[in-house]
Parts: C-alpha cells; structure tokens; sequence
C-alpha cells in the first residue's frame, strides 16, 4: 500500500526532484560507466558466445503434439494457429531462456520487468533475438551441435534448469552494479552472501507475480467465456481492459528487481517501493521505460542486419552488451535517486 504523504512533503519531493538528472542525463551517465569499467560487459559477452557456440537444444518435441492437435481439433483456423506453433519451435531455442534476463541478441529484449514482457507479448517481432537463420555462413559454420532431450518431460525439466540459471545470473550481474551506484563496497563472502538473498527474493518475485496474474486474469476469462455462452462476445473489450490494466501494472512494478537489488529487500517491500516511486514519478517514469525500450528493440534490429555480415555479429554482441549494461545501471540510477528522495520527506515530521 502506497502510504500518503501531506501537500508539504509531496511539495519537498517536486523542489527536490529538479536537483537530480532527469530521463535524458541518466541514460546518458548509465552509458558512460562501462567505458570506464569494461569488465562489467564480461558476462553478456560470455553468455552470447555460450548460446552461439553452445549445445542448441530444440523445442521441436514439445511444440509438435500441440500444434498436431490443434490441427485435428482447431476447426477453420486450426492449420493457421498449427503453422504459427511450428514456426515458434523451429525458431526458438530453449537454452535461450539463459540469456532471457540479460543483454544478448540471440534471447533479445530483456524480460526483467513487466514492461519489457508486454512489449515481447504485443510485438515480438520488435522484441525477437537475431534469427539464426540469418547469420553468415561462417558463424552458422560455429553454432552448438543440435541435441533432442529425447521426451517432453526431460524438456521441461532443461526448462526449469536454464530459467534458475538464468534468474541467478541475473542477480550475480546486478549486484555489482547496485553496489557501483549506491557507492557500497563488501568483501567477496559478504556479496556472495547479498546474491544468495537477492536470488531467494527474486525467484519469490517471479511466484508472487505468476500468482498475481491468475488472480486477476483468471476470473476475468472464466467470466468471458460464461457471457460467451450467453452469446455476448467482449473479446475487444476484455482485450483492451487487459492491456490497459497490464501497462498500469508495467509502470508501478518497473523497479521491483532495482529495489530487491539496490535496498536488499525482499519482494513485497521491493513492490511497494516501485509503486511509491511510480506513484510520485509517473510522468518521468514512463518517460524513462519508453526511452530505454525503444533503445533496446532499435539496436535488436540493427543487429538482426548486421549479423549477416561476418564482423557484424561480434561487433553486435559487444556493443548490445555495452548498451544492456548502461541501461541497467542507468535504471538503477533512476530509481537510487528518486527513491532516496521519497524517502527523506516521507520520515519527514509532518509528512504523513
């Protein structure tokens, strides 16, 4: 719950707000520290080359029966949605999942925050990675070999796996940044120890999300299909309720995995400081989203063209993990800043 403040303090925070950088300056300050400390561009570089060069594995098995029974039971439009399943599997690799949470091209846009996910779900052909497919014949030469789990279930299971290593890597990356804008220093056992937690409460994240979602979407669909048999179809409208709830949504959660990371928080804490943030930063939050959103699916692109050519794909994995990096810790600078603010007039006297 977003605690009120009084007019005075909401006044504080506005006066105080013009003294930190705004959308523009901060993107620009998040890109200008991995010039000077390259080395924070290791891991999204190691992880692109993992998932050239690495073992690829198919979801082929997976996706088949499915698109089989939609062509047996799908009706008029059974062969369509079968066609559309087949190309998902024959375009998709599932130790993608790895780099799903951080800056690569072969997994494209960053899932770490709603926001990103609605853009993937509403246009994924802006959100898609570099299609393998398009690679030069020198790069295509060095990809992994192909490898069948065999059955659905081992599937599933590699699933599970790459997304728990995902989700760690996720954290194991952004700690060092978290501690780089908040100016903190610790010994290696000591941020170590600071991942460990900052994982737990990441993957709690994720469940109270998944959660969350059938809470509210599930209802709303069941109802749907009841006025359905009633002959009242509300598609367009349940449709369009869902995606504004769903953006609203985008904006206040935009920095709950900056806050489990940067104020070592679990995830409830972690929700109720990004809505206050968004709550108090609206404009400028979505400012900042759309800005550093369009930066990410623009160079997607850019490296989709590039990749044909032999010296384009590792100029691409580079520089994406230049700009995924800046944006990341730019991100963070946004919301350090602004929180920092909230926080000092709402202990404030007379702030509640």
């Amino acid at each position: 719950m977003i605690q009120r403040l009084s007019p005075s303090a909401g006044q504080k925070i506005r006066e105080a707000s013009r003294n930190i950088s705004g959308v523009t300056e901060t993107v620009a300050s998040g890109l200008s520290v991995p010039l000077s400390r390259p080395w924070l561009l290791v891991l999204p570089i190691l992880l692109d080359v993992l998932l050239l060069v690495g073992m690829q594995i198919p979801i082929t098995r997976l996706i088949t029966p499915l698109a089989d029974e939609m062509e047996a039971i799908g009706g008029e439009n059974g062969d369509l949605a079968a066609e559309q399943f087949r190309e998902v599997g024959e375009t998709f690799w599932l130790n993608d999942v790895m780099g799903s949470l951080l800056p690569s091209v072969f997994a494209g846009l960053s899932h770490d925050n709603l926001f990103n996910v609605m853009m993937a779900v509403f246009t994924p052909g802006l959100a898609d990675g570099v299609d393998r497919g398009d690679l030069a014949d020198t790069w295509l030469a060095a990809t992994g070999a192909v490898r069948d789990p065999g059955s659905i279930w081992s599937i599933l299971g590699l699933g599970l796996l790459f997304f728990l290593v995902s989700t760690l890597l996720t954290v194991g990356w952004r700690v060092p940044l978290a501690l780089l804008v908040a100016g903190r220093t610790m010994r290696p056992i000591e941020v170590a120890r600071y991942v460990a937690r900052s994982w737990l409460r990441f993957l709690g994240l994720i469940g109270l999300m998944i959660v969350g979602a059938m809470v509210v979407i599930a209802p709303v669909m069941i109802g749907a299909g009841v006025l359905l048999l009633m002959q009242v179809n509300l598609a367009a409208l349940i449709s369009l309720f869902l995606v504004l709830l769903g953006s609203l949504i985008a904006i206040y959660t935009r920095f709950v995995l900056e806050s489990i990371v940067v104020n070592d928080i679990g995830p409830l804490r972690a929700l109720r400081r990004s809505a206050r943030l968004a709550h108090h930063f609206f404009g400028p939050t979505v400012r900042f989203s759309i800005a550093v959103m369009l930066i990410a699916v623009g160079a997607l692109r850019l490296w989709d063209t590039m990749a044909s050519s032999v010296p384009g794909l590792p100029i691409a994995i580079l520089v994406n993990s230049f700009l995924g990096t800046g944006i990341a810790i730019a991100t963070m600078m946004f919301y350090y800043d602004r929180d920092r603010i909230i926080r000092k007039f709402e202990t404030a006297p007379g702030s509640k």
